[in-house]
C-alpha cells in the first residue's frame, strides 16, 4: 500500500521588487495556514515517511510549519528543483524516482500543477468535500491524501487509487 499526500505551499506575499520568485515568503495568513498542519495532517491514519518539496522559499516555510510542531519527526525531506512549478506530467515523473521502500509520500509544490495532479487521480465515483474541494481548484496550503494498493511508486496512476479525503482550509 502507498499512501501519496499532495499539499499546496500555503498563502504567498506577493512578488517583492529585485526578489525572485523562488525567494517569495509566506504571508501572515500563510504563515497561520502552515500552522494548521500538524492538526490537518493528524486527521489521517498514516503520516508521510519522505517529504519532496520545490525549492521555492513558500513551499520550504509550509513544509517548515509542519516540522516545527514535530521535533521528533522521522520525516525525510529533499528539495526538488524539477518541482518548482511542475506539471502534472513532471510530478507524475517525479514518483518515478521515489524508493519503493517509502510507503506513504509527501510531495509539496505550486498551481497548477499540484491541482492538476490531485485532480487526475480522482475518479467519478468520488464525492464529498474532499473531491468537491480538488474540482474547484486547489487553493493554497490545499491538502488531498491518496492510497494506492499498489508495491511500486511506478504503480502509482489514475484511476488505480483511493481518495482517503483532503482538506482546504478557505
Amino acid at each position: 500500500m502507498k499512501t501519496l499526500f499532495l499539499l499546496r505551499h500555503a498563502d504567498a506575499d506577493e512578488t517583492v521588487a529585485g526578489a525572485t520568485d523562488t525567494d517569495r515568503v509566506l504571508s501572515d495568513r500563510g504563515i497561520r495556514e502552515a500552522a494548521t498542519l500538524p492538526e490537518r495532517f493528524a486527521r489521517f491514519p498514516t503520516t508521510p515517511t519522505l517529504a519532496l518539496c520545490s525549492p521555492a522559499r513558500r513551499a520550504i516555510q509550509t513544509l517548515e510549519g509542519w516540522l516545527a510542531e514535530r521535533p521528533d519527526s522521522d520525516l525525510a525531506v529533499e528539495t526538488d528543483e524539477g518541482l518548482y512549478l511542475a506539471s502534472g506530467t513532471k510530478l507524475a515523473e517525479c514518483l518515478l524516482e521515489v524508493r519503493n521502500d517509502v510507503e506513504s509520500l509527501l510531495i509539496v509544490a505550486h498551481n497548477p500543477g499540484i491541482g492538476i495532479f490531485a485532480h487526475e487521480f480522482l475518479r467519478p465515483e468520488d464525492h464529498g468535500p474532499a473531491a468537491e474541494g480538488i474540482r474547484r481548484g486547489f487553493p493554497p496550503a490545499a491538502l488531498a491524501v491518496f492510497e494506492f494498493d499498489v508495491n511500486e511508486w511506478t504503480g502509482v496512476s489514475p484511476g488505480r487509487g483511493r481518495l482517503v479525503g483532503g482538506d482546504f482550509p478557505r
